[in-house]
């Protein structure tokens, strides 16, 4: 399996470096440069980080349904007269 760097990570994620550096740093794991080599630890420690940092929460979300009402409109046509004299 070919090893994984700060630099390809960023790729992935179309990130700039100095972001991922920044972000990696805040969740306490020590890197310093693109070239380093970014383990699956470090990957899992940074999105444990990311999810604390943005508010989400491990237990699932409330479900929310939305269901449309239907309308139906009843057209009278009692208020139409019709002609007394015949067509010719």
């Amino acid at each position: 399996m070919e090893k994984s760097t700060v630099e390809k990570f960023a790729s992935e994620l179309n990130l700039p470096i100095d972001l991922l550096l920044k972000q990696l740093e805040s969740a306490g794991i020590k890197k310093t440069s693109g070239t380093e080599e970014l383990l699956e630890d470090d990957k899992s420690a940074l999105l444990n980080y990311l999810q604390i940092e943005h508010g989400a929460s491990s237990t699932s979300k409330n479900k929310i349904t939305l269901t449309r009402k239907q309308n139906t409109q009843t057209v009278s046509y009692t208020h139409l007269t019709l002609p007394t004299t015949p067509y010719v």
